[in-house]
């Protein structure tokens, strides 16, 4: 069967438009993925030794990308801890790794952790920057246009980051 999508000023299969309105239901989320959205750090913990840390949900998205977009700061650092792919990708059609999440959602305490443990700042931006590009002919909804506001800003933030970063290395090859 062909998936149909519809544009609300972004793509969205027809089947999560529907979900939206009621028509359907979505598929509950696996423990694992709750227990991290709700920042539950200890369920988390106790979870940790029957499921796997990087597992997918039924939107591709894994336990650290719902700390990182929620901005648990401590249940992030137990996953990563039991081995979550920091550089893991989604393939729900918007943002890709746990630092787009973050960043978007302005969590920059858990951007900090991210980028400590070796996130790639730049696949980050680039997430960021087709938000942007992707909303910006949608701009007569409010809700697009705080997107792009978010976007926009985290953009803006990481490559800050990103400068402060090169600055630091430099002055550290000069000594």
């Amino acid at each position: 069967m062909k998936q149909m999508s519809v544009s609300l000023g972004r793509r969205m299969p027809l089947a999560a438009l529907m979900a939206l309105a009621g028509c359907v239901t979505v598929p509950p989320l696996p423990p694992l993925h709750q227990a991290a959205k709700l920042g539950g750090t200890e369920e988390v913990r106790s979870l940790l030794s029957d499921e796997d840390v990087n597992a997918e949900d039924a939107q591709h998205l894994t336990p650290l990308m719902y700390a990182a977009w929620e901005g648990h700061l401590e249940t992030a650092k137990v996953l990563l801890e039991h081995g979550a792919d920091i550089q893991g990708t989604s393939r729900n059609g918007y943002l890709t790794t746990p630092l787009g999440w973050a960043a978007h959602m302005g969590h920059w305490d858990v951007v900090q952790l991210l980028l400590e443990e070796g996130s790639d700042i730049d696949r980050a931006v680039r997430d960021l920057e087709q938000i942007e590009a992707n909303n910006a002919p949608y701009t007569n909804y409010s809700a697009n246009r705080v997107t792009i506001e978010r976007a926009t800003s985290a953009v803006e933030k990481l490559r800050r980051i990103q400068a402060q970063q090169a600055a630091a290395m430099l002055a550290h090859d000069l000594q």
